[in-house]
């Protein structure tokens, strides 16, 4: 009975322990395929930290570029790939936002970026088996997106074993993380002191910081499928510039554009008619020149002209707004006019506040030598002023006078002198409409000016036309969708007290630093997406 008994025993103790032997031999193969895909995961995360590191790293070789084009890696694609990357000089300039942006891609980043092994030869895991267990990783594709600018990765990570004929797929993950886009500029040299969609720059030159800007279509940009296409010489020849110094500053810009008008409108009061209700916006009209009065529902003919007329925004009416505070003549009424002044406290409201003065202009007229100055200050400090031309037709034309800034004064009894130190950022001249023509003879809104008759300025005209008469000099910031300046124009980014006027731009109007207008490098911002991973 015992014998029967031991036997019985004996056979359950050897399928116990038969039993946990198969379970730790299934513990252990489970617990190896959980570590090689966690090798996996691994290799796609540390992959791609590699490829970010590279696009991102502008301190050896910038190859920023790349951020906005596509790529495409996959093994096996359906259909043709896009692979921008990959593209000649010829076939990729067209396609890149800075045509003309360096193109450093070597072949040791070119490797970094496509994929490669990232155990650097050594054994990761010491298993008992002949072949050493290794990790890797492939960029399998990498998408672009212009409209809400953020770029997405996908990145395959690989454990290994083995080399060659003998390499064998123990895990593999893909990485899928979606990025957001940031352009960044290094310094204000690579700011747009000039630009234009198009420019006959004829020996225009820029002192100080920026850069001149050609705002391109995509038209436009194919201009650049050919070799030496963004030499110095060859940027002149198609935009007219006969100053090398100029040429060295041209930098074409693809898909870009000006920016908004809207910024100046957020932060400046505006000029109405006092006494009305509802208020309403101040139409002004200034002519030095004026054969009519300025009386009845038009401008009609009398003995002596007004220089300046104004009317609210639903009226038909005009009225006279010449003083002998406002406007002084060479021989009293009658006589020609010398000089004109828009005083601080009859526009806005009056002197009380710091806050800028947006007026609507429906024309501006100097052609009899006369002198246009604006207060742009208070007893409180500066006070902008931007004048904004009222419709598609209206015209600024400075050929034969002068538009500058006057200083601050208590007393408001006669026009004021042009100020000595003016700062072009405290007064713009703005118009948000206009017909995009491409020639000085068809364009309808205008700003016409040569000589010294704009010292300093911000001009913003993304669809009129600026237009030198004769040769010009001013201090400012120039931007038309149209510029002709044949006879030359010597613009500063600089005003005459030495401050640059790229930042009193930024400081006095709040540009948000996330915009950018000008020569820029693209980075990569982690956004709030989560990354995901697939295993198989």
């Amino acid at each position: 009975m015992d014998l029967p008994v031991a036997l019985i025993i004996g056979a359950l103790l050897l399928v116990a322990s038969a039993g946990l032997l198969v379970k730790l031999m299934m513990l252990r193969s489970a617990s190896s395929a959980e570590s090689y895909k966690q090798l996996a995961e691994l290799a796609s995360g540390n992959g791609l930290s590699r490829v970010l590191a590279k696009l991102n790293d502008s301190h050896t070789t910038d190859i920023s570029y790349l951020w906005r084009l596509s790529q495409d890696e996959q093994l096996d694609p359906v259909g043709t790939p896009l692979r921008q990357w990959d593209l000649g000089e010829t076939d990729l300039r067209p396609l890149m936002e800075q045509p003309c942006a360096p193109l450093n891609l070597n072949a040791d980043a070119k490797s970094i970026l496509k994929g490669g092994d990232l155990s650097h030869g050594a054994n990761l895991r010491s298993d008992g088996r002949p072949d050493s267990v290794a990790i890797s990783y492939r960029l399998r594709s990498y998408s672009y997106s212009p409209g809400d600018s953020k770029a997405t990765f996908t990145v395959e990570g690989y454990a290994t074993q083995g080399s060659g004929n003998r390499e064998n797929v123990l895990a593999r993950s893909l990485l899928t993380r979606v990025l957001a886009l940031k352009r960044l500029m290094r310094s204000n040299d690579d700011w747009g002191v000039i630009a234009g969609k198009t420019m006959a720059l004829g020996p225009s030159t820029i002192e100080g910081n920026g850069k001149a800007l050609w705002l391109l279509d995509t038209a436009g940009a194919s201009h650049f499928g050919v070799a030496g296409a963004c030499n110095p010489s060859a940027l002149g020849s198609a935009l007219g510039s006969s100053n090398a110094s100029l040429q060295t500053k041209l930098w074409p810009l693809q898909g870009s554009d000006f920016p908004s008008p809207g910024m100046f409108d957020q932060l400046a009061a505006l000029d109405q008619v006092s006494g009305t209700n509802p208020s309403q916006r101040r139409i002004w009209n200034i002519d030095d020149k004026r054969s009519t009065t300025c009386s009845g529902g038009a401008l009609s003919n009398g003995s002596t002209g007004d220089a300046i007329c104004t009317r609210g925004e639903t009226s038909s009416t005009w009225t006279s707004a010449e003083s002998a505070a406002s406007v002084k003549r060479s021989g009293g009424a009658g006589s020609s006019i010398t000089a004109i002044t828009i005083h601080a406290d009859t526009i806005c409201g009056g002197t009380g506040t710091t806050q800028p003065c947006l007026i609507w202009m429906e024309s501006i007229q100097l052609r009899n030598s006369a002198t246009l100055s604006i207060e742009t200050a208070s007893s409180g400090g500066a006070r902008p002023v931007v004048l904004r031309l009222l419709r598609p037709q209206e015209t600024i034309n400075l050929t034969s006078g002068k538009l500058c800034q006057a200083d601050f004064s208590a007393s408001a009894s006669s026009p004021l002198l042009c100020s000595s130190n003016p700062k072009a950022e405290n007064l713009a001249i703005v118009a948000s409409n206009g017909d995009s023509a491409s020639s000085c003879t068809t364009a309808t809104q205008t700003l016409k000016f040569g000589g010294s008759s704009l010292p300093a300025a911000l001009v913003l005209m993304p669809q009129g036309t600026v237009a030198i008469s004769s040769g010009a000099s001013m201090n400012g910031l120039l931007w038309a969708g149209n510029i002709c300046a044949a006879p030359g124009l010597a613009i500063s980014s600089n005003n005459t007290s030495g401050t640059s006027i790229i930042d009193g731009f930024k400081s006095l109007w709040r540009w948000d630093s996330s915009l950018t207008f000008g020569r820029t490098i693209t980075r990569g911002i982690r956004g709030t997406g989560l990354d995901l991973f697939r295993r198989w």
